[in-house]
């Protein structure tokens, strides 16, 4: 299967209103192709089941299927293992879940997560958001070209960002975050679609902010955020031991 072919499965997902599992595992449907899946996967009714392994999703592709995944709240078993999932599109998976509530299972074998990605998903794990995850052959070490993503200790910044990228989106969302805990002033410099733009409590983003579009942020924090590195709760070890297969957990997680 190709991008057409994806485009075309993606179409029958809409009207189809009786299946249950999906395997499309070692088709080449890149991200456009992902694109046209997750359209039809976040209105599907029924699927409990999605093999998507070895893809080549690419972060784009990855983000794009991981977005579906909060509108969708019937998939309990989810496999993206060996799809280049890096540091953003994990920030958008991580939101996704804790947005949806709970997934039995999600295999991320084989994915190059970093230390950034693998960050915000330990949150989701650790707060009890999977019951089972798969982490086998992950390189937890960031690599390639990270300086969209927010450094949380230290966000200044100007952002350029297309909101139709689900992980621009993700990204305006995490600097809507920090715009409360710093302050109304730290977003400077703003512009949406090329027009002077002004972040207030009654646009009430993100959570109204719109999925098109282009928004400059300039960033300027009124102080570092210090971040205070506590040891788990006893429920948040017990869930991440559970999540990460407990006494059959890999060396890596022991």
């Amino acid at each position: 299967m190709t991008e057409r072919g994806a485009a075309v499965l993606g179409d029958a997902l809409v009207e189809n209103r009786s299946l249950k599992s999906l395997d499309m595992s070692w088709n080449l449907v890149g991200s456009r192709g992902a694109h046209s899946v997750a359209a039809g996967l976040a209105v599907h009714p029924c699927l409990r089941t999605v093999l998507f392994s070895h893809l080549g999703l690419g972060e784009m592709g990855s983000a794009y299927i991981a977005t579906s995944l909060a509108e969708n709240t019937t998939l309990n078993f989810v496999d993206l293992s060996d799809n280049n999932i890096r540091g953003l599109s994990c920030a958008v998976l991580a939101s996704s879940l804790e947005a949806r509530g709970h997934i039995d299972f999600l295999d991320l074998s084989g994915n190059p997560l970093g230390k950034s990605g693998a960050t915000r998903l330990l949150r989701v794990f650790v707060g009890g958001f999977v019951d089972k995850v798969v982490l086998a052959g992950c390189n937890f070490v960031d690599v390639g070209n990270m300086t969209n993503i927010v450094n949380e200790r230290n966000p200044n910044k100007t952002y350029k960002l297309v909101l139709s990228n689900p992980m621009d989106f993700q990204i305006a969302c995490d600097l809507c975050r920090l715009w409360r805990m710093h302050g109304p002033g730290s977003w400077t410099g703003c512009y949406y679609n090329s027009h002077p733009f002004k972040l207030t409590e009654e646009k009430n983003w993100p959570e109204c902010m719109p999925r098109a579009g282009n928004l400059t942020v300039r960033f300027v924090g009124a102080r570092m955020v210090q971040t205070k590195i506590e040891p788990l709760t006893e429920d948040e070890f017990n869930n991440l031991w559970t999540c990460s297969g407990g006494a059959e957990a890999t060396d890596e997680w022991k």
